[in-house]
């Protein structure tokens, strides 16, 4: 028995099989794009090195009294400069995890945020010594002293062979990035955790907010903000992240869990984004048909108020029961 356990321990699952088809040959179209890329420019690395060498050599062959910084005859046309070579590598393997990243949080809706790509690489930066200093006779003893330095050279060679390493032979592999993805999702396919992700974002924005059913029609307070300009004309904030949020479930709702984001149309006319206010003359306070197929009246109000009219109550108790966990409605 324990050696079946044994056997099922070291099984690996394969998140990138579990990918749809679409989403793997993204992931596999990257990862070629970004192996391009790092074989350009570790050609052009040894490229540079060759004629900083060979530019070097023809320096010392003039003498150093011809080749000062402040001489005709000198010129460093070529730097083969390990440190920008190791900040040029390092942004395309960050380049790759954020592509990778940003293709799941837009096809899914998923908050997901790339992390560093040191996450995902195996090769690891050497520490760098810390000094303590604890009193002024150790700290400044011939022994302080060696050892301090010492230890620094020790660390120059690990951050040297590091850095090779960095420029030569470090590469991401997508499988992983993936896998992070998966841990993430915790179980979940990517439908699931939407939906749990938009009632936890509809359960933080209605935080110290109310509403109120009345047959098909939902009345909420404190997710939009109305007052008189200069003017005494009426004016109304319609770019709170709340309003925004419920505008995001509205949709999800109304488009059966299909769309991920507020309809383009919705997001255009009643959606603006910063501290803009919306002002009367617009018509923004008159009834709204919005063309939903559950959802399909919006009306604001110059208390602040805005309703939201379904196409029946049956819709209003549902959308209230599953999103805004209104148990009286069910």
């Amino acid at each position: 028995m324990d050696q079946l356990l044994k056997k099922f321990e070291k099984i690996e699952i394969n998140h990138s099989s579990c990918l749809e088809k679409k989403d793997q040959e993204f992931c596999e179209k990257q990862q070629q794009i970004y192996e391009c890329v790092l074989r350009h420019f570790r050609a052009m690395f040894r490229g540079m090195k060759m004629l900083h060498d060979k530019e070097t050599a023809f320096h010392s062959k003039l003498g150093e009294e011809n080749v000062s910084p402040h001489n005709i005859y000198y010129k460093d046309l070529i730097m083969a400069d390990a440190n920008k070579q190791m900040e040029l590598i390092t942004s395309i393997h960050q380049e790759l995890v954020k592509r990778i990243f940003t293709y799941f949080r837009s096809r899914y809706g998923l908050d997901l945020s790339a992390g560093a790509y040191e996450k995902y690489i195996s090769i690891q930066e050497p520490e760098k010594p810390a000094f303590s200093f604890e009193s002024s006779a150790s700290y400044f003893s011939e022994e302080g002293r060696r050892e301090r330095k010492e230890k620094r050279k020790q660390y120059e060679a690990e951050y040297q062979a590091y850095q090779e390493e960095m420029l030569l032979r470090s590469k991401l592999d997508y499988h992983v990035i993936i896998d992070d993805i998966f841990l993430y999702l915790d179980g979940f396919d990517f439908k699931e955790k939407l939906y749990q992700e938009i009632k936890k974002e509809v359960e933080k924005a209605m935080e110290h907010r109310e509403y109120k059913i009345t047959n098909a029609k939902i009345s909420f307070t404190g997710l939009t903000f109305a007052r008189q300009d200069y003017k005494k004309r009426y004016e109304i904030l319609l770019g709170l992240e709340q309003y925004r949020s419920i505008l995001r479930v509205l949709t999800y709702y109304d488009s059966e869990q299909q769309e991920k984001n507020i309809y383009p149309d919705w997001e255009k006319r009643f959606f603006t984004n910063n501290s803009l206010y919306t002002s009367e003359k617009t018509g923004i306070f008159d009834e709204h048909e919005v063309g939903g197929s559950k959802v399909i009246k919006f009306k604001y109000f110059k208390n602040g108020r805005w309703d939201v009219i379904f196409k029946n109550s049956t819709y209003a108790r549902e959308f209230a029961t599953e999103y805004l966990q209104d148990r009286k409605a069910a």
